[in-house]
């Protein structure tokens, strides 16, 4: 007998705080960070960052790679969950009342949260919109299976890996047992890439969370090179076949590239004024996946992801309001 299907993705990644700064160019030198990556900083550090940047005033918000994906599907019409973990403090409380305010089902209930310091990401906006990030994993850095809700996964039809848990060998299990209990029960698997420095210095672990592959893979031109340790994307694409089914890769201003398992499909962008690309991925992502999982094809999902993610980066934030996502669905649809 077939399980009922109460979602339509499960996800599993950091819980991360977002304090999104506008800054000068300067301040990325003043604060040492390369431009346009992540990167993880102990408490010390993120201390001594909100010194250097007191004079901003940031904007709050509930974030994570992954949670940022099912926040964005959740809007457009479909029905998530999302694992990680949430300290009782006053950012996971700001956190927790964000998710559920968006209609996201979680394990972090506020009856179960630990002592700690909730993750946060100090997201700097350059004014050419790209984003540096500078991540304080607090008590997410914990993260492990125990986080794991197996009767949602079995009522899920996909499952979404956040690539950045393959920084931390704990986190890291948590994503490949997630992974192995949606294979037990014919759940499908979608795994994000994440970010370059995932390979660059974890290329190990995100050898072990892929495995024995994945039916869809998400990720950006960079990542894609850099998992296939190429500067030709030809042959970045063929290796990734060699892991997925199929995949998604976004190219920034030529748009993006989709491989359903048959055909390869490449749509150009929707041309916009970039204000702030933080979240332009994960809003891709979650377009991409309401759509497939709704029924629709690639061409229609890439075409309707492309032109989500040119509408999260003319504005500041790392994602559409309810009401921008209503836009998008009936200029779209």
């Amino acid at each position: 007998m077939s399980t009922m299907k109460n979602y339509d993705f499960y996800g599993i990644g950091n819980a991360l705080l977002d304090m999104v700064y506008e800054v000068e160019e300067q301040t990325l030198i003043d604060l040492h960070v390369t431009k346009g990556t992540m990167r993880l900083i102990d408490e010390a550090t993120h201390e001594r960052f909100i010194k250097v940047l007191s004079n901003y005033e940031p904007t709050y918000a509930c974030g994570g790679s992954a949670a940022n994906t099912a926040i964005t599907a959740q809007m457009f019409g479909s029905k998530t969950f999302y694992s990680s973990l949430l300290a009782n403090d006053t950012s996971g409380r700001l956190y927790y009342h964000d998710l559920i305010d968006k209609g996201v089902d979680t394990n972090m209930t506020e009856s179960n949260r630990p002592d700690g310091n909730t993750g946060r990401c100090i997201v700097l906006v350059t004014p050419d919109g790209q984003r540096t990030m500078s991540t304080y994993l607090g008590i997410t850095e914990n993260l492990s299976k125990a986080v794991i809700n197996e009767q949602a996964i079995m009522r899920s039809r996909m499952v979404y890996l956040e690539g950045y848990l393959v920084s931390n060998d704990t986190t890291c299990e948590a994503a490949i047992k997630t992974k192995q209990i949606a294979q037990q029960y014919g759940v499908k698997t979608a795994l994000t890439l994440s970010d370059p420095n995932m390979f660059r210095f974890f290329r190990g672990n995100m050898s072990k969370m892929i495995g024995d592959g994945v039916d869809l893979i998400f990720c950006n031109e960079v990542e894609a090179l850099m998992f296939a340790e190429t500067d030709d994307l030809s042959i970045a694409e063929k290796a990734l076949k060699k892991i997925t089914k199929q995949y998604v890769i976004t190219l920034g201003p030529d748009g993006a590239v989709s491989f359903d398992g048959n055909k390869r499909i490449h749509l150009p962008e929707y041309p916009t004024k970039i204000i702030d690309s933080v979240g332009a991925g994960d809003t891709f992502a979650g377009a991409f996946l309401y759509q497939i999982l709704k029924g629709a094809d690639f061409l229609a999902a890439t075409d309707f992801a492309n032109y989500a993610a040119s509408k999260v980066v003319a504005k500041l934030g790392a994602r559409l309001t309810p009401q921008e996502s209503m836009k998008v669905k009936q200029e779209k649809e």
